[in-house]
């Protein structure tokens, strides 16, 4: 039997793995629509927010972004941000609601 040996589980091939840093390194890159947690932390004063990713500092989990939020989240650039703050967000994902997508389809036309 392949795969098997004196009773242990064998890989038999090499897999790659893939990490949450290597994920979110590649989706958030200058120009993404990302989503920002607040934090009202010691030093920190930065309110829940959406924007564009306007620079970035660092690699992988310790990148560091700069975000301009959009003028309906205060139109304000917040520096420093780490990415386990940020989520990568598609420009018109608002419209993809359940709740939206509701009053979209039950309207008479």
């Amino acid at each position: 039997m392949q795969g098997f040996q004196s009773g242990k589980d064998v890989i038999s091939e090499n897999k790659p793995v893939i990490s949450i840093c290597n994920i979110k390194q590649q989706i958030v890159h200058v120009g993404s629509f990302v989503k920002v947690t607040q934090d009202f932390s010691s030093n920190m004063n930065r309110k829940l927010g959406e924007g564009f990713v306007f620079d970035t500092n660092g690699v992988r989990s310790k990148l560091l972004c700069d975000v301009k939020y959009t003028e309906v989240w205060g139109n304000q650039l917040h520096k420093n941000i780490s990415i386990g703050s940020i989520t990568a967000l598609t420009v018109g994902n608002e419209f993809n609601r359940e709740s939206v997508a509701k009053v979209r389809n039950n309207r008479v036309i």
